[in-house]
This record gives C-alpha cells, structure tokens and sequence, in this order.
C-alpha cells in the first residue's frame, strides 16, 4: 500500500518512532497508521522498561506511549527516556482519563496528549505538529482540562504572542505597537508569563517556552 499523501505528509517522511503499549491490537493498529502515512520505522513495545531497554542504543524521532503499564507509572518512564535524551519528543496516546495524572505529564512538558479513538486523523495531526514544534492537545483533552481547570497554568494565546515578540527583543512599547494593545497590558502579559512558567527572566523564560513548544527557535 502507497503511503497516503497530504500537505504536510513530508514531516512524517523517513521518520523512526517508537510506540509503547501494553495491548497488542493498539500497537498494530498504530503501525498501521504510521507507515500508511509514510513513516520509515515503527518499532513496537508492551512495556516501559522494555522500551528503555532498547533506547540505551536507539534514540527515536518521537515516543508515543499509553500511561498505564505493568511494570511502571508513566511519569518515571517520562523522566527516563528524557534522562537518556533531553530533548525526546514524546505523545501520550490513552484511554484513561485521570486528572492528577495528566497535571503530572503536562509539568514534564509531554509534547502532547490525545484520547485513544479510531480517528487516524488526530493522531496524524498530533504528530505533524509536534514535529513542526508544537505542543497538541487533542479536543476531547482540552474540553476536559477547560472543565477541570487542569491547564489554568497555560499561557492563553495573547500571551503567547507577547512571548514570541519578547523572543523578538521587542520592547513593551513595541509589542503593543504590534499586537494593537496598550503597554500596560503587555506588562501585565509579561507577569503572568514569569508565573505560569515560573522563569528567573527574560531569559529562563525563552527556553522555557522553546521547550514548551510555544516559540519555534528558527523564528527567533
């Protein structure tokens, strides 16, 4: 079968991903998925410590993993293969919907969460845009964590802005110029910004949010 082709079908070109669940027909069901949409190489694992066993010599373009295993919690196996590879892209892809949990991964910085369904689309759409260095949530998520009061510490979308102009070097006066606000509202962007990603400075504050997905550095 010919890989299926869209317009940003080329981010999953010649890419390495490793898929981590403890249910088979998931883990066939994602290799379906992935090489119909012209991914190089999926290699497929029941278990978290079997998965770090393998990424002592393999490094991955991106993690995808449940967050139920056996054989340990997901928020050490986040901390491990980020331990062997800082900068480790990594999906959540689950059924369980546990609040605490979620608060947990989003604090690692998960460059993603989507709920386990039969729409291929989400998944593809997850995967484009972390690899376009973007954090995704799926809808069902957001609808959940808005409910929940789950992500009240995540930039609003205004404030993102604000940050990418700061990145910029933009002055308060100049980012209020661009984004058609007064400079009290920029300062008030820029304080809660310090809080949210709990950043020293200016400077902190950037990595933070290349980190987070909020600001691509090749646009800096």
């Amino acid at each position: 079968m010919q890989p299926m082709k869209d317009s940003n079908s080329y981010l999953l070109q010649g890419k390495h991903l490793a898929v981590a669940d403890c249910h088979d027909l998931v883990l066939e069901g994602m290799e379906s998925i992935l090489t119909r949409h012209g991914v190089k190489g999926v290699d497929l694992y029941k278990s978290g410590q079997e998965l770090l066993a393998a990424i002592e010599q393999q490094h991955y373009d991106l993690y995808i993993t449940d967050i139920q295993f056996l054989d340990m919690k997901t928020p050490s196996l986040i901390t491990s293969i980020r331990e062997r590879h800082a900068n480790a892209l990594i999906l959540v892809n689950t059924m369980i919907k546990d609040l605490p949990l979620f608060r947990k991964l989003i604090n690692q910085s998960v460059n993603g969460i989507i709920f386990r369904n039969k729409n291929s689309e989400d998944i593809i759409s997850a995967i484009e845009n972390i690899f376009q260095g973007k954090q995704y949530f799926s809808r069902e998520f957001k609808k959940m964590a808005e409910e929940s009061f789950l992500m009240q510490d995540q930039p609003s979308q205004r404030e993102i802005d604000v940050m990418q102009a700061m990145a910029q070097g933009l002055t308060s006066k100049q980012i209020a110029e661009q984004l058609f606000i007064s400079e009290n509202t920029v300062e008030a962007h820029r304080k809660n910004l310090f809080i949210k990603l709990k950043a020293r400075n200016i400077a902190d504050l950037i990595v933070k949010a290349i980190s987070r997905g909020y600001i691509n550095p090749t646009e800096i």
